[in-house]
């Protein structure tokens, strides 16, 4: 039986809770929920409550939270892909497939290449809109954490804000180890870090800095993939071979 999950940030535990806003509309005027009809919360930092609707009026739902739970359904390695920014939805889309695998951190980078260039409060517009995607993305695939998605930020930031990773692994075309090679060479690892560059790629500069922060630098093969197409298979790849789920 399919169980309807939603977000909605509240403490997690057992017991009545009032819901309103816009989980009360989805319940009411969305989902089309009856009194006794049960569904799932998640408070986005990993608990799920399991509940029923006790009462319905205009632009509340009671419920009765049931059962707390902490599912296994995530990755048990903590990824943050950080990705150059990108041209019309193509940024969305990426938001919303990151999510699905379960990528925990989105960091939008501006590098030198990057072809987007936006205000403040057009960034600041796009964040809010990212985090209701991946909202959704999350409610969607079964998962019980948002991703943090990080304002925009330069590339020596964003290696500055990754040095507690496990690894860090930037994309490069021209780079001889392939990402499955050096996938071999890693051990233990519980954080990692990947690094896509936009349309024209990470220079040369951008490659050096990486290196110097540690980071290594692989290919995904021979074949030139679009910015998105490759963080979300690069995402897929260390997920798959380091971070099978509990």
């Amino acid at each position: 039986m399919h169980v309807y999950r939603l977000y909605a940030p509240i403490q997690p535990r057992v017991g009545l809770v009032s819901l309103r806003g816009d989980v009360a509309h989805r319940l009411i005027n969305v989902l089309r929920m009856r009194l006794g009809d049960e569904f799932a919360l998640t408070d986005g930092e990993g608990n799920e409550m399991r509940a029923r609707i006790i009462t319905m009026q205009r632009g509340e739902v009671v419920a009765e939270v049931y059962e707390v739970s902490q599912p296994s359904r995530e990755p048990n390695m903590h990824t943050c892909l950080a990705v150059a920014l990108l041209k019309g939805e193509r940024f969305d889309w990426l938001i919303q497939k990151a999510t699905e695998l379960g990528v925990r951190e989105i960091l939008p980078l501006l590098t030198r290449n990057t072809v987007v260039r936006a205000s403040r409060d057009e960034l600041h517009k796009k964040r809010k809109r990212w985090l209701s995607i991946a909202i959704s993305a999350m409610e969607q695939s079964g998962g019980c954490f948002v991703p943090t998605v990080h304002e925009p930020t330069s590339l020596s930031e964003a290696l500055v804000r990754m040095k507690d990773c496990d690894v860090r692994i930037m994309l490069h075309e021209g780079a001889r180890l392939t990402l499955r090679q050096a996938i071999g060479e890693l051990r233990g690892v519980k954080s990692a870090a990947l690094l896509i560059g936009p349309e024209g790629g990470f220079d040369d500069a951008e490659v050096k800095e990486a290196i110097s922060h540690g980071a290594m630098v692989v290919s995904l093969g021979k074949r030139i993939l679009r910015a998105e197409t490759a963080a979300i298979v690069g995402a897929s790849i260390l997920l798959h071979c380091l971070a099978q789920s509990e």
